[in-house]
């Protein structure tokens, strides 16, 4: 998943989410060699520096989750078999 940090000072930084529990996360940032662990601490997300750090946005990927398909460059007969597909499973009580 795609996130975005802000940090106090307004400086906002695009990360991937690589990781995550209950009171941290793990992510990896363009142009650092090693990842950044957050951790939640007294109701707020801090980073390894002690810094606060405010989770403006976490964004799902294009292939995150379940069935979904990447349609853009495929025809409607293509897109319809996906989707037979998807409701056939559905209705014999597949589900993730």
């Amino acid at each position: 998943m795609h996130t975005i940090l802000r940090y106090p000072n307004g400086q906002r930084v695009a990360a991937l989410l690589l990781d995550h529990g209950d009171s941290f996360l793990r992510v990896v940032v363009r142009e650092r060699s090693d990842t950044l662990e957050l951790k939640f601490i007294n109701g707020l997300w801090t980073d390894e520096d002690g810094q606060t750090v405010c989770l403006e946005a976490i964004v799902a990927g294009p292939y995150q989750g379940g069935r979904q398909t990447n349609t853009k460059n495929t025809t409607a007969e293509e897109t319809a078999k996906t989707a037979t597909a998807a409701m056939r499973s559905t209705a014999s009580g597949f589900t993730n």
